[in-house]
């Protein structure tokens, strides 16, 4: 059996990191805006706040924030099973 060699050019990796960081920024808004809200003052940092506060709104609108939801209440019940509530 002969194992096919995969080459990856520059231009496919980055392919692959844009598309992971449109699809975390579609349903990763509210850990987005609470990692915002944690960092610390520095100039620029409330129009960053502004932003994705307003983001993961127009996400909590449009349902994005649905699958972001689940996987943290399913964490959150396994840890609960684990560990005890």
């Amino acid at each position: 059996m002969m194992t096919r060699i995969v080459t990856v050019t520059p231009r496919g990796l980055l392919g692959v990191a844009l598309i992971g960081s449109v699809v975390a920024a579609l349903f990763g808004a509210m850990p987005l805006a609470a990692w915002v809200d944690a960092l610390p003052d520095f100039p620029g940092v409330s129009t960053a706040q502004q932003t994705a506060d307003g983001w993961r709104e127009v996400a909590r609108v449009l349902r994005l924030d649905g699958p972001y939801n689940a996987l943290h209440r399913a964490v959150r019940d396994a840890e609960g099973a684990r560990f005890g509530d």
